[in-house]
Parts: C-alpha cells; structure tokens; sequence
C-alpha cells in the first residue's frame, strides 16, 4: 500500500540533510526517509551481513571518498 505524504511532511523530509525524519503517531515512533537514504540504508545492512559472514577487506578511504564525490555530482541538479 502506498499511502501520500502531507505537503508538510514531505518539506520536512526533502529539506533534511539525511534525508530522514522521525515522526511521531498515534502508536508509535515511525521514520520516514527519501529514496536516496533507504538505499543507503539497504546498502549498509548488506554490508554488516557481509561483515558478520567473515566477508570483510581493507578499506582504501581515498577510492570511497572519490566514489562518493561521483555520485554525489551524478545527482546534484
């Protein structure tokens, strides 16, 4: 199911710089997050299965960075 965000809602999310907001309901405490940030996500708890599989290798900070700068630059308007 998918349900539409209130215009306020959505501001809110859209002009955060993680791209997630909490939110608090009637029953609970929920998250709301942008595309970009569930990806991001998703791509995270992969990494931790990986990790807690053995499946791990040194890090290279400089080849992340300038990967990250590219993406960065693919999405910028």
């Amino acid at each position: 199911m998918t349900v539409k965000l209130s215009d306020d809602i959505e501001r809110l999310v859209i002009g955060d710089p993680t791209g997630v907001v909490q939110v608090e309901g009637a029953s609970g405490t929920y998250f709301v997050m942008t595309e970009d940030a569930m990806r991001v996500r998703q791509l995270v708890l992969e990494g931790l299965k990986q990790a807690d599989q053995g499946d791990v290798s040194l890090w290279d900070t400089d080849e992340i960075i300038n990967k990250a700068n590219r993406i960065k630059e693919q999405h910028s308007p």
